[in-house]
């Protein structure tokens, strides 16, 4: 499915919420300029970087889908890379033994449920 006949179907999705609305009102609702809208549902173009973010708040993160873009990680998962992303190689190396070490000892860090006892 392309972004232009995705962002069509979830506006006659909004149309049937809200009733009949013009294309202009579904624009404002998402939270983008009604001229970017006119482009991207009347052209094959694409949202720029900055327009992203806002129409996924409205739309899904789906929209990251469809435009082929990674989704954003979320608070947690992005102060863990900022940690590690900060480490040194051979501090992130000695990280790594020791959580694959944990990992060994402990089935919850290993993903495996617990055995039944």
């Amino acid at each position: 499915m392309s972004f232009k006949e995705f962002l069509f179907e979830k506006f006659l999705d909004w149309q049937r919420e809200v009733g009949r609305k013009s294309q202009k009102d579904f624009a404002e609702y998402l939270g983008v300029p009604p001229t970017s809208y006119s482009t991207w549902i009347n052209t094959n173009s694409k949202p720029g970087d900055e327009y992203i973010p806002i129409l996924a708040k409205k739309l899904g993160d789906e929209v990251y889908d469809i435009l082929g873009r990674a989704r954003p990680l979320s608070p947690v998962k992005q102060k863990l890379f900022n940690w590690i992303n900060n480490l040194s190689e051979t501090e992130a190396e000695k990280r790594i033994k020791e959580i694959e070490s944990a990992q060994q000892t402990n089935p919850v860090l290993s993903g495996k449920p617990k055995k039944a006892k």
